[in-house]
């Protein structure tokens, strides 16, 4: 597991126990490290299933396909924005400083 707090880039590897019944529980500071919004890669795809029960907190849990000790990869990165959005958001900035 590793997280780098530059790029919010956050990254578990692990080998699935399917006996196991209980999910994966995964805690981010979305406020704090993803101001943005991320996106959550898995590998490999269709492994596992994941929703969030509470702001913060993201339960992962095996698929009906997933073999027993399959190595498993949660990547969690910050969401780029486009150019267009970047724009935007540099424009609102200047029209709320103006208002200052």
């Amino acid at each position: 597991m590793a997280f780098d707090p530059t790029t919010s880039r956050f990254q578990l590897v692990f080998n699935v126990n399917i006996d196991i019944q209980q999910p994966t529980i995964v805690y981010i500071n979305e406020e704090l490290n993803y101001p943005k919004g991320f996106d959550i890669n898995v590998s490999p795809a269709n492994s596992l299933t994941w929703n969030s029960t509470s702001s913060n907190y993201y339960e992962f849990t095996p698929t009906a396909s997933t073999k027993n000790g399959t190595a498993i990869t949660i990547l969690i990165t910050e969401k780029q924005l486009n150019w267009f959005q970047s724009a935007w958001n540099w424009f609102k900035s200047i029209i709320c400083f103006w208002k200052k």
